[in-house]
């Protein structure tokens, strides 16, 4: 089996740049499927720490919408804790960009996109295996 890694940081909002045909909607089409996943996560984001912890489990990505949207369900633990939740990935046609929304299983909320500044967007990084 030949593995293929995935590195994200902050994904938050794509221009469309790729898949010119569809306007960029197939942007994350690569990623469908069930990934063995890697997070690495500062322990304390935006204190100034350097401490990261690491978490191993799963990403189960899946389109719906007919491909305007798609859905990450992630499961990760680790000596530091449990991550739960899933992402909403939304495409808009007219702008041409991606927006990610996220909600933890522990409270169940809908965030609504993640900041934008480059400090929040490099606090989060995850490497994905494709099983």
């Amino acid at each position: 089996m030949r593995a293929r890694y995935l590195f994200c940081v902050g994904i938050l909002s794509c221009t469309a740049a790729s898949a010119a045909h569809s306007g960029g909607q197939n942007d994350f089409d690569f990623e469908f499927g069930t990934w063995k996943t890697h997070v690495s996560r500062l322990a304390h984001p935006l204190s100034g720490s350097k401490e990261w912890v690491d978490l191993d489990g799963t990403s189960v990505v899946r389109p719906i919408m007919d491909g305007r949207a798609n859905i990450v369900e992630l499961d990760v633990a680790g000596p530091s804790g449990h991550i739960a939740g899933i992402s909403l990935r939304l495409y808009n046609p007219e702008t041409r960009q991606w927006s990610l929304n996220y909600a933890s299983f522990r409270n169940g909320v809908l965030t609504v996109t993640l900041p934008k500044d480059e400090k929040a967007q490099s606090q989060v990084k995850r490497i994905a295996i494709k099983h």
